[in-house]
């Protein structure tokens, strides 16, 4: 992050293995994607950005597509335009997680347009078709959209096990409004009955809500999230079960 990008990811910087050899640590040259030749990686991948003026926006990252691998979500927003017609303009992209994105020395994500299977997988969320749904939940006027499940899978190396349906039956879950102000709402029909917590959690990694949830096999899940007090700032809604993630689900609070 710096002046330019305040909550934007900058670059991603490749981490190595720590491995243990003859009792002593040792730093191997080894990364997450460790099939691809020590030669062929770079250490750290720049992300480009549209040139517009006063560029800011978030990130997050989240599994939003049926396979293992963690994606990148990024809403970016500025000021486009001569100085006669300047406008606001935003938008959100998936940068989807796959294996061969440290063989890359930049990451060009103003020319992502639609989806994209090269130099790297990569997808502009479109409205009306990514972004669905829109309409006015709250009092603040603001129209809110949800994401509609997306069906792409980039990580080839994972093997599906038989009876493995994710992909068909995905559980889908809403959080909305989308901007809000003051309360936000839960609601999935399709989560297994059980225990589970639901969280906001900030940017910075700080939980700002926490409940628990029961949910029944006759009744889904439903619950009305209080967030009058939190500050103005973009957040995930997470619901997880006592073993794993459920999901993670952006919002964006504003007064």
């Amino acid at each position: 992050m710096d002046e330019n990008f305040h909550y934007l990811v900058h670059s991603l910087h490749w981490g190595h293995a720590v491995t243990q050899r003859q009792g002593d640590e040792q730093r191997g040259d080894t990364s997450c994607l460790d099939h691809i030749p020590a030669d062929k990686r770079v250490p750290i991948t720049t992300i480009n950005y549209p040139s517009w003026d006063s560029l800011s926006g978030s990130v997050s990252f989240q599994k939003m597509n049926p396979d293992s691998l963690t994606d990148l979500l990024i809403t970016i927003w500025g000021r486009v335009g001569d100085a006669r017609n300047r406008h606001d303009t935003l938008r959100p992209l998936l940068l989807f997680g796959q294996h061969g994105l440290d063989t890359l020395k930049d990451l060009d994500l103003a020319k992502v347009e639609g989806f994209q299977s090269a130099p790297f997988f990569a997808m502009a969320l479109q409205f009306g078709t990514d972004l669905v749904e829109p309409e006015v939940r709250d009092l603040s006027g603001r129209v809110s959209h949800s994401i509609a499940p997306i069906a792409y899978t980039v990580d080839r190396r994972e093997d599906k096990q038989p009876g493995d349906d994710r992909a068909k039956n995905p559980i889908q879950v809403r959080v909305y409004p989308n901007p809000t102000g003051t309360a936000a709402q839960i609601e999935s029909e399709s989560t297994p009955a059980g225990e589970y917590n639901v969280e906001i959690v900030g940017v910075n990694g700080q939980v700002y809500r926490r409940q628990d949830v029961s949910v029944s096999a006759t009744r889904g899940l439903f619950r009305v999230l209080d967030v009058h007090d939190i500050p103005s700032g973009y957040y995930l809604v997470r619901l997880h079960s006592a073993s794993k993630l459920i999901g993670s689900y952006p919002i964006i609070i504003t007064r």
